[in-house]
């Protein structure tokens, strides 16, 4: 499948299916100056000499949220030597927030992240138009933000296969769950992908109403989610009895057979069920943790991908099943160091300085990655909604989905 191209048509940028014109742009904004990243540098290197800690400050960045700063430790040196005297720095600096990073490329180095005093706002369109998402071969490309130093981050959800977000605010999470929403859209034509979007307290989701990339209307309450979770279980079972029985092992392998005229089918779509406040679903919890388990186990195999949200993270949501078939997961900022623990494994998600600032864990990895969200308004959620409306309308059949079994 072809990755993002950035196209002109009618004079106006197109990004995939969308007009660009129809996302908020940046505007020129006042940047912090490279004399307070200087006066930084000295105040961390006269704070390490007064501390008597043998160290040199090697590198300096300033990102759109963050500065970044990298010491190199004098050979023999333990890191906690600097990470016990993180108040003294934070005091010196001085700022609200201030985090030391041990998991740093390079011997004996550690990492500092300092809070502009002007924070940037990282746009969708950004992250869209930027030559990682445009040039990226991926089939659910989902624009996660920017990194500490201000480079775009994307990734892609069929390869995730699944997400799970955490928060202890419910309003990082929905405006996260916008920005996973319109990135797929961008991407992909209604024919190509459906979303089942489960919305429990119908608070959320009720703007995408009437796109034609919604399977069925936006599903609210208890006894809905859970039947949703039901019929997309039953389908991903008979997804993979079709598959087998047509000699294939997988949706891309089924995909590509009826491209190339080998088996006889029709195409069909990937699904992705995005799910807020999923706990809500069951008053015990144990319920939907076995359903969502169990589509996560084989659900990415016939295409069918979860995005879960959560802004109670404890030990009886976020559990150890679910974790275990989720295991790329996003944590905005959470109450404590076991939340963080519980959601990144590590520390940190619980000094991050709100609005959308997030640590990234991704499938397979152990190394957990600071990001600065993209920023989604109301707005432009409205206007790319209202652009889709007009394409079509969604057939709302659970018929459109699949070929014979």
């Amino acid at each position: 499948m072809s990755g993002f191209m950035v196209d002109r048509m009618d004079g106006n940028d197109v990004i995939g299916v969308l007009p660009l014109s129809l996302l908020d742009r940046k505007e020129p904004l006042q940047k912090v100056s490279q004399n307070v990243l200087d006066d930084a540098c000295h105040q961390i290197e006269a704070v390490l000499s007064g501390l008597g800690i043998p160290a040199r400050l090697v590198s300096a960045v300033l990102g759109p949220v963050l500065a970044w700063y990298e010491i190199e430790l004098a050979e023999g040196v333990e890191p906690v030597k600097v990470t016990i005297h993180a108040r003294d720095f934070a005091k010196a600096l001085p700022m609200m927030s201030f985090r030391v990073v041990e998991d740093v490329a390079g011997p004996n180095r550690l990492g500092f992240e300092v809070p502009n005093t002007v924070r940037e706002r990282i746009f969708l369109s950004d992250v869209l138009t930027a030559g990682i998402f445009t040039g990226k071969e991926s089939v659910l490309p989902v624009a996660l933000g920017k990194t500490v130093s201000g480079s775009p981050v994307v990734a892609d959800l069929a390869g995730m296969p699944h997400l799970l977000i955490g928060s202890d605010s419910s309003a990082e999470n929905v405006g996260f769950l916008h920005a996973v929403i319109l990135s797929l859209l961008c991407k992909q034509a209604s024919v190509q992908m459906r979303l089942l979007l489960v919305d429990v307290k119908n608070q959320v989701f009720s703007v995408y109403q009437g796109i034609p990339h919604l399977l069925v209307p936006v599903i609210t309450g208890v006894r809905k989610g859970l039947q949703a979770l039901d019929w997309a279980i039953q389908e991903m079972e008979r997804r993979l009895l079709l598959f087998e029985r047509s000699g294939v092992t997988d949706f891309a392998g089924y995909q590509q057979s009826v491209s190339d005229g080998k088996i006889t089918g029709q195409d069909i779509p990937r699904i992705v069920i995005v799910i807020n406040g999923y706990p809500d679903l069951s008053s015990n919890g144990r319920e939907v943790e076995l359903l969502i388990a169990r589509l996560a186990l084989r659900g990415h195999i016939a295409g069918i991908h979860l995005v879960l949200a959560t802004a109670q993270v404890s030990f009886d949501t976020v559990t150890d099943l679910i974790k275990l078939n989720v295991p790329t997961r996003v944590s905005f900022k959470v109450r404590s160091m076991t939340d963080s623990r519980r959601m990144v494994g590590q520390n940190g998600a619980e000094a991050l300085l709100g609005q959308g600032d997030m640590l990234y864990l991704s499938s397979g990895s152990e190394t957990v990655q600071r990001i600065h969200g993209v920023s989604v308004s109301d707005e432009e959620v409205a206007r790319v909604t209202a652009y889709f409306c007009q394409q079509s309308r969604p057939d709302g059949s659970c018929r459109a989905i699949g070929g014979d079994g």
